[in-house]
């Protein structure tokens, strides 16, 4: 790459089947970009007394320091040529992450949308959704029943509402496109502007400025469904990649909290990337 925009990559884990293979992606991304890998695992107590808390902590954390040591070994053994590193914790996992991506300074956390179970308190399951909502920091989401990760069609849906810093929160989009070169779908959804009828815009040129070469088009489109648009205009174009910046928050609140694992569930072959502004 030209520019490594992607230094430090977070991984979190439960050991779950997604999580290996969310790990397994991350890993070969890290790979692809010449990136550092973090593998993370948290952990906690059951409902016991504050002494047997005390007593047991210590070697729960023995064992499970072992568990995590063999799994980052087995990593590194597949994927040598990465650098990865295990970090292990007890408390909160989005507290956690949030102090692992300060104190590791990580530019990206990849991590699934299931854990061992689909209970709503699984490690990869609702914590996917408050560390998007909560931590400060790019999240590539790999869904239930991924399996591959070639890249060669994004949907990046957009209000083009950007702010000044706007390469700096899409650096992580733009290190994507600059190492796989996919074909860049550019969306508005419930636009009022017509496809082919609509005026540059200067929000339009900026993003023409930072894909630089990449082979990009421009989509606006009327729907009163707009997850039910955004989705159905990825499975018509075989996107690989959904890319959304928290900044659209109505936008982020209705695809995400009340139909985002509905919709990753019929559509499970579509990560999602979500950028924050800074």
């Amino acid at each position: 790459m030209k520019n490594q925009m992607i230094k430090r990559i977070l991984i979190p884990t439960d050991y779950s089947a997604n999580a290996k293979r969310s790990a397994q992606i991350g890993v070969l991304f890290a790979k692809e970009i010449n990136a550092e890998v973090f593998i993370f695992h948290g952990f906690g107590l059951q409902t016991i007394g504050v002494a047997e808390s005390i007593a047991i902590v210590d070697q729960i954390k023995h064992d499970e320091g072992k568990k995590l040591d063999r799994y980052v070994n087995e990593l590194k053994t597949e994927y040598g040529e990465v650098k990865i590193h295990g970090i292990l914790e007890f408390g909160s996992a989005v507290d956690c992450i949030q102090r692992i991506v300060e104190d590791k300074k990580i530019d990206l956390i990849i991590m699934g949308t299931k854990g061992e179970t689909d209970a709503t308190n699984t490690l990869l399951g609702s914590v996917a959704t408050h560390v998007v909502n909560n931590v400060k920091c790019p999240v590539l989401i790999i869904p239930k029943g991924h399996r591959a990760y070639n890249i060669n069609e994004v949907l990046f849906a957009t209000d083009f509402h950007f702010t000044n810093n706007i390469a700096t929160y899409l650096a992580p989009f733009l290190s994507i496109v600059e190492e796989y070169q996919p074909y860049v779908h550019i969306v508005q959804f419930n636009s009022e502007r017509l496809s082919g009828t609509h005026v540059k815009s200067v929000e339009e040129l900026k993003l023409k400025g930072l894909l630089r070469d990449a082979k990009h088009s421009f989509h606006y489109v009327e729907a009163e469904d707009t997850e039910a648009a955004l989705f159905e205009f990825a499975e018509k174009h075989h996107c690989d990649l959904i890319v959304m910046v928290t900044h659209h928050y109505t936008l982020w609140e209705r695809i995400f909290h009340r139909s985002l694992t509905k919709k990753i569930a019929l559509h499970s072959e579509i990560p999602l990337l979500v950028l924050h502004e800074d």
